[in-house]
């Protein structure tokens, strides 16, 4: 939405995440972006004639459901490292590369319930000839462990990447990957704002009034996928399992 408004002549100062900088600078080449807190405007140094939150651009540059762009990413990763991690994913053998997060960072027992557990991924990490790649952010070398106790698989980690604060070198992991299955987290976000395949389970009902053509409106290549909170994640997760079977089919030719 940014760039719709700098298509429009706007002259724009991006406030964001220390983080995010690299990431966003690149990607919107025409947008002064800066690190948040922005003392300048903060002392009232520098003065804006309109500022608002991001999210609340949306109800100027997407009023309908035909102002959604198709198939139009917005980040642009680093072009050496994503050569430099397809090198590495290569390096991994045979079969489409599908990056893997099951929960948000945050945890609590109320958040939990819309969250899946390891016990519950089984039904992905049993499809023959996918290799999966870590993408969850923090600390989850157990719950890795019990994956390749449990089920016999190696979900592999890129611990050089810190997916919690390089969000520049996240970026170009999930972009050297040929999909990614998340929760809904920005795990998915960054996969959609990238244009990768992503399915994206939740653990509530997605309403059919959000979506478009059945994908989330803002990242195309975002497939949303819920289930009634009080509902097992089996059934959803055979579902997952039958899309990245399609992926391995369609890679291997089968």
């Amino acid at each position: 939405m940014v760039q719709d408004v700098v298509e429009r002549g706007g002259d724009i100062t991006l406030e964001a995440s220390p983080k995010l900088l690299t990431l966003l600078a690149r990607s919107l080449p025409s947008v002064r972006v800066v690190a948040s807190p922005f003392l300048p405007a903060e002392r009232g140094e520098e003065r804006f004639d309109i500022a608002m939150p991001t999210g609340s651009l949306g109800q100027h540059v997407r009023g309908s459901a035909d102002r959604f762009p198709r198939d139009r990413t917005l980040f642009r990763p680093d072009a050496q490292r994503v050569a430099d991690m397809r090198r590495r994913l290569d390096a991994l053998g045979a079969g489409p590369k599908i990056g893997l997060s099951w929960r948000s960072g945050v945890q609590g027992r109320l958040r939990n319930q819309f969250y899946a557990a390891v016990s519950d991924l089984e039904p992905i990490l049993k499809v023959r000839g996918a290799v999966f790649v870590n993408l969850q952010y923090d600390d989850c070398r157990d719950e890795l462990a019990e994956i390749n106790e449990r089920f016999g698989v190696l979900v592999h980690p890129f611990d050089d990447i810190d997916l919690f604060d390089d969000l520049d070198g996240s970026a170009a992991l999930t972009a050297a990957l040929d999909g990614v299955v998340s929760a809904n987290t920005s795990v998915a976000t960054i996969a959609g704002g990238l244009g990768v395949p992503c399915i994206e389970f939740h653990g509530r009902p997605v309403p059919a009034a959000y979506l478009i053509g059945g994908r989330d409106p803002w990242f195309s290549s975002i497939l949303p996928i819920g289930k009634r909170i009080a509902d097992p994640w089996d059934r959803t997760m055979h579902r997952v399992s039958e899309i990245v079977r399609g992926w391995v089919q369609n890679q291997s030719g089968d």
